[in-house]
């Protein structure tokens, strides 16, 4: 996809970086996370601090004009941003786990011939998560995940380690690149939600 411009920072941004918005049929706005819902939509940096500033700053208003006919509170936005976003990543991983890409439990990838991808709970063990990259060389690592979501794609209470396997097939791929992308947009989010929780 076309890089987009953010509607607060005015800076350019691609699919992995950004949030679309639109106004819905009641004049609400609501998050487009797969930018297919029609209208003018309003792109914005994939981080709460953009978000909460689009909102309490009118962009929003600015941007997509009479169709927006609601007031939205920043926090409660921000708070359903990273419910969507971590419903998002449990769905793509869940279906990465049905198309045969997804595989679970550090013994079973050491098994695998190519692991391309390894995503790691935030209460995996340091040195076996440590032990299992080095096992597996894959090309990249996700780290500090919670292990609930994780579980959640598999339907069980926590996982600890979730594999994606290579493929050539361009479907693969796609869905591969499109977890990361939730992923991308998400840990801020994640983030800001752990942040207050502590507080």
């Amino acid at each position: 996809m076309a890089d987009r411009q953010c509607i607060t920072s005015r800076q350019s941004l691609g699919e992995a970086d950004r949030i679309r918005f639109v106004a819905a049929p009641d004049g609400s706005l609501v998050p487009d996370l797969a930018e297919k819902l029609p209208g003018r939509g309003a792109y914005v940096s994939a981080n709460p601090e953009f978000v909460e500033q689009a909102l309490s700053r009118g962009h929003f208003r600015r941007h997509l004009g009479d169709a927006l006919q609601k007031q939205s509170d920043p926090t409660d936005m921000i708070a359903n941003l990273e419910t969507l976003l971590s419903k998002r990543f449990i769905q793509q991983l869940a279906m990465a786990r049905r198309a045969n890409l997804a595989v679970i439990g550090s013994g079973s990838m050491r098994d695998e011939p190519w692991i391309e991808g390894l995503f790691v709970a935030d209460d995996a063990s340091k040195r076996e998560a440590s032990a299992l990259q080095g096992s597996l060389q894959p090309d990249w690592v996700e780290e500090g995940l919670p292990a609930e979501i994780l579980g959640a794609a598999f339907g069980r209470s926590s996982v600890a380690y979730v594999g994606l396997r290579g493929s050539s097939y361009a479907s693969d791929a796609t869905l591969r690149q499109q977890i990361l992308i939730t992923l991308r947009r998400w840990r801020p989010f994640l983030a800001a939600a752990a942040c207050h929780t502590i507080g």
